[in-house]
Order: structure tokens, then sequence, then C-alpha cells
């Protein structure tokens, strides 16, 4: 008998160390996965400004050009030509109030006199404001410049023509070689392979744009990256790599690189070439075990780049195993007093309710929602479910504590909590957020559900009676979340509702949906006139949009072929990415004073309608959703609340 229970003991703690070992396990894996996209986000927050601040460059190039290239800038007159070196400079800028936020700008042979050229040499002065905000946004660009088909370039910030200045072999660099029309015929924003510079400064990886008058190439805006800089971008435990589409290494955070020589990725990383095929095989923002490492792998949209997170399994399995040595003290502990074992695992099971759990109401609390929400969303989103939410505050609460005391208060508290678990379902997710206030999640349930389950519990709480405090009430706010919203925005907009029915009177139902103000008739938008901003070119792109999510919805309801959808989806993406990037140049003309707060609203639609984008090319949204993101987040939420704010600072 004893040799059996012993026997028994040895299986249970070998049971139990082998699970707090994969448990480890498993939890380095998620950490390593989180950091991988932690980094990402770090990298992915140079790229997209980069390029939509190099897409704005081209842009303004275009209306330059448009209304007739303006007045001389005022740094052109202290353009100087030095007969003894046969260039031109701004090297009169030293010393001057200009050294600090201009750029110099150099080219060969005399002065140009020519009307075109200097034209162009005035549209690079002009782009002073843009690499100066830029520099302030990104501040791990290296360099700026701007270079001409017409033997010149405007480089920022300013430095003396002595250490930098215009030579033809530029022309033959990466940065200028990779935009010009016979390498670049779609006239398209494009990075570099990472290659050697030609002033010493080691490795650099350019992103180019070129810049045309109707169909003449003028030259190249860039901007420089250095790869010691997204290097340290990477920082983490883990070995990083920005690895370029062909292998090449971009950068590296552990890894010491070459100055001026090129590494492919299984030159520093013991990859083999089946390992590199899985490496093309692997789902993007997923971690897998290739080889003798894990690797998390991100390709990313606005760039040809991908990010590699390297974890050895030995360095894991050494982590989880010394994790597990205080749990072998344990065990051996629990070997001894064996008796104890029923004991402390019940107190672990209650510990851990306790910690989920509302003492006072028994209901799940704060901490248990945040355990559960996340998947709730995901899976609305992945069977495209419906999924509402209310919020529930019994009114004037305080009055009743104040005149009855708290024990009276708390016997309120659980009276409510128990009238409401009895009116939901099982799959809903009752919470006490705290205080007098509750929160009901409820899968599967539109909006018209919620408001039925929402008023139905608000009259059983009117009819409670309890025997020292009398009657009670409360007030409640609903809202259905929309595709692809976080719980943060779905709490906002359910807290706004809530806040109605309690400035309407208290003891109602408020429907966020319901009390939202909508510019439409039937399914369609129409277009008002008091929503002309006094800007034409605004105005007519803000025209657009209706008309283009007006044809979507059109082809929603017909039988039109998919491709003709595809594109319909994709042109009203564009459009929306063309037209913020206008607004945008407009807004810095004016110098509108909440122009980088605008702009940040702009880069945060534009990634949710590319969301939006890549689930219809899925299948995992219809057209007609597309459609009422148009409504809800860019007509009602952006157009019609953050667009006005500077209609009266347009020029008329």
């Amino acid at each position: 008998m004893r040799i059996r229970r012993i026997r028994t003991y040895s299986i249970i703690t070998i049971l139990l160390i082998s699970a707090v070992y994969i448990s480890a396990f498993n939890l380095f894996l998620t950490s390593f996965k989180e950091m991988g996209y932690e980094k990402r986000v770090d990298v992915e927050n140079i790229i997209k400004p980069a390029t939509d601040y190099i897409e704005m460059l081209s842009i303004y190039g275009d209306q330059f050009y448009e209304r007739g290239c303006g007045e001389q800038h005022e740094l052109y007159s202290y353009i100087q030509y030095n007969p003894n070196t046969n260039t031109y400079s701004l090297n009169a800028l030293d010393g001057t109030q200009y050294e600090e936020t201009a750029g110099n700008l150099t080219g060969s042979g005399n002065l140009p006199t020519d009307r075109m050229v200097v034209d162009e040499i005035n549209l690079a002065l002009y782009y002073t404001d843009f690499f100066s905000s830029l520099d302030e946004t990104l501040a791990d660009i290296e360099r700026l410049y701007y270079t001409s088909n017409n033997e010149f370039i405007y480089s920022y910030p300013w430095i003396h023509s002595e250490d930098f200045e215009y030579a033809r072999a530029m022309k033959s660099l990466p940065f200028y070689t990779a935009a010009i029309p016979q390498n670049n015929p779609r006239r398209q924003k494009v990075w570099t392979p990472v290659y050697a510079d030609e002033k010493g400064r080691g490795l650099i990886v350019s992103l180019s744009n070129p810049i045309y008058y109707n169909d003449t190439f003028l030259g190249v805006v860039s901007f420089d990256l250095s790869p010691k800089t997204l290097g340290e971008m990477l920082n983490c435990p883990y070995d990083g790599f920005l690895v370029e589409n062909n292998n090449a290494v971009i950068a590296a955070n552990r890894k010491v690189l070459s100055e001026n020589e090129v590494y492919a990725i299984n030159e520093l990383i013991q990859f083999t070439n089946n390992d590199i095929y899985e490496l093309t095989e692997l789902e993007n923002g997923s971690v897998k075990r290739i080889g003798l490492n894990y690797v998390y792998q991100y390709y990313f949209n606005e760039a040809p780049w991908k990010m590699l997170l390297i974890l050895p399994i030995s360095e894991i399995m050494l982590k989880s195993l010394a994790s597990t040595v205080p749990f072998l003290i344990i065990a051996f502990l629990l070997f001894l007093a064996v008796r104890e074992i029923g004991i402390r695992k019940r107190a672990e099971e209650r510990l851990r309710e306790l910690a989920i759990t509302d003492e006072l109401t028994g209901l799940k609390n704060r901490y248990y929602l945040g355990t559960v929400i996340d998947g709730e969303l995901e899976r609305a989103d992945r069977y495209q479910q419906p999924l509402s939410m209310m919020i529930l505050d019994i009114d004037h609460f305080k009055k009743i504590n104040d005149a009855w005391g708290h024990p009276i208060g708390d016997e309120v508290l659980q009276k409510t909590a128990s009238i409401v678990k009895s009116l939901l379902r099982r799959a809903d997710i009752l919470i006490r957020l705290g205080g007098e206030e509750f929160l009901v999640v409820l899968p599967h349930t539109d909006v018209n559900g919620t408001l039925e389950a929402a008023e139905k519990i608000r009259k059983a709480i009117e009819a409670a009676d309890h025997t020292v405090a009398g009657k009670w009430t409360a007030s409640f706010g609903i809202a259905e979340r929309k595709y692809l919203e976080s719980y943060d925005e779905l709490y906002r907009r359910v807290d706004e509702a809530l806040y109605l029915a309690k400035e309407g009177g208290r003891n109602r139902v408020v429907s966020y949906e319901a009390e939202s103000k909508k510019p439409i008739t039937g399914e369609y938008l129409e277009w008002n006139d008091k929503w002309n901003s006094g800007n034409k070119k605004i105005d007519e792109q803000h025209k657009k949009l209706l008309e283009l999510a007006n044809k979507l919805m059109f082809m929603s309801l017909t039988d039109i072929d998919s491709d003709k959808m595809d594109q319909q989806v994709a042109e009203l993406t564009e459009h929306i990415k063309a037209h913020f990037s206008y607004e945008e140049i407009i807004l810095a003309q004016i110098s509108y004073n909440e122009r980088e707060k605008h702009a940040k609203i702009h880069a945060e639609l534009v990634m949710r309608a590319q969301r939006l984008e890549a689930a219809f090319y899925r299948g995992d949204l219809k057209a007609s959703a597309f459609f009422h993101f148009m409504v809800e987040d860019i007509v009602l939420g952006h157009f019609l609340e953050d667009d006005i704010k500077f209609f009266a600072f347009l020029p008329k």
C-alpha cells in the first residue's frame, strides 16, 4: 500500500512539474510573440509616416506646378555662384538665421536661367517646411534631399558644400536610379536595397519618390535611414533582423554588421536552404519552429521588408527548466506533506476564483472581463456575428447609502445583481464594474435584441422592493459593436448612451444608435450644401467620396461581378488616402494649429479602411459593411465632426 501511494505521489509530482514546464514554455513563446508585435509597431511608426510624407511631397510638387509655381522663394536670393569651382550653393546661409531651419542647395555650373529649372529650384526650396516637419516627426531619419535631373541637389539639414555637395556620380546611386522612369515607369515611391553611402556614412537604405512636371521627369525626393538606427528600434532580448525580400539583412539589433558589406540572413543565423523555404511559408505575424530556432516573422505593407525575431530552442528550454526549479522544491515539500495536497489545491482554486470574482455580489469583475473580451470580439469578427454591450447604473445610489447606510446599500447592489443575472442568457457576460455600475456583454445579439433585454431588466428593477430602502431604479446605455471596433471604442459609445439616459431623466434605456444623428436618407448618402467648405477641390473630393460610397452600396444590392466590386472597394480606399493627403497639404499651407492631430486621425482611418478592404477581399466582410464604415466613421465621425472645424480658416 505504501509503495503504491509513493508511486501515485511520484506520478502526481512528475505530472505537476511537466505541466509547469509546458506552461512556462508556452508563456515564453507568448511573450516572444508579443515582443514581435511590439517591435513591429515600432518599425511601422517610422515606415508609415515616412511613406505618407513622401507621397505628400509628390502631391505638393503637382500642386506647385498646377498653381503656376508661385512667388520666388525667399532663400533663392542667397544662392551664389563660385567661379573657382564652377558651382553654385546656399553657403551664404552660414551664420544666418536660416542655417538651423533650411538646407543647402548645391549644383554644377552657372546658376540656371532657364525658366523651368528656376521653377524647379524654387520647388526644392519650398520643400523646406516639409523637410523640417518630417525631421521633427521622425528624428531617426538621417538626411532628406531633392536630387534634380538638372544637376543640382537640395539637402536638409544645412551642411556646407565643403562637406557635402552635388556630384553627377550621385545619379548612379540606388536612391536615384531606383526612381528614374526606366526603372520606375509607374512613378511610385520606392525603397532602395541597402547600399554603401558614397560619403562614408556606412550602409543606408533610402525611400525615394519621382517628381514630374506633366510627363517630364524632374528629379527625385528622398530620405535616408541608417541600419544602426533601425537596429536600435529592434532592441529586445532576442536576435532581431530587418531583412529585404531577397533575404539581404538591412539591420540587426545584436549581431555586428559590417559598415560596407551586406549579409544574407543565413550568413548570420544557421539557416539551411530548407529553413529559408519554410520562412516563405510562415504565416505573417506568427511564430513557428524552424530548424533549431523559433522565429517570429512579419512582412510590412509599406516597405519591401520583413522583420525576424529569433529565439533558439535551447534558450527557451533552459528558461522553462529554470522556471520549474521553484516548483521542484514545492513538489518535494508537498511530497513530504502529502496529506496537505488537497487543502492546498482547494486554497489555490479559491484564490483564482477570488481574483476574478466580485466579493459582494458574486459576479465576475473587471479582471475577468479583461481575460475574455478579446476572444469575444475576435469571434464576432471571424463569424460576422452581432455583439452588443449594455451598462446599467443604479439611480441616486448615494442617497440610499446616505439615508440607510452602506449595509443596506450593499443589499440593494446584491439584489440588483440577482435580478440582472436571472434575466440574462448563459452566454451573456455580466460584470460588476465597481460601485453601482454593471456591464453586460451580449454575444450574437444586435441592438434591437439588447434594447429588449435592457428594457426587461429595467422594468424588473423598477418593480423590485427592498424592505428598508424601498423602490429604486436604474439607467441603461446600450450599443451594438461595429466590425473590427475595439473594446475601448465600444465602451465609449455605451458610456455616452448611459450619460444621455442619466441626463434624460434616469430610469430609461438609451441606445447609442438611436441617438446618433444620421445625415442620410434611406441607404444612400446625400450631399447637403451646408457641408461646403469654400475650397473647391476639397468639396469636390468630399462629393466624390459620397458618389463612390453610393455606387458601392448600389453594387452590393445587385448582381455585380465580384471583380468589379473589388475594384470599387479599392478605388474608394485609394480616394480616401489621396483626399486625406491633399487635405493635409492645405492644412499645412494655412498653418492650421490642429493639423498634427488631424493627420493622426487620417492615419487611423486609412489603417481601418485598409483592414476592412483586406477583410472584404478575404470574403470576411460584405460590401455593405464597407459602406457603413463610410457613413459612421468617415462622414459622421470625421467629416461632420473634425473637418468642419477648419472650414472657417480656408481661403474662400
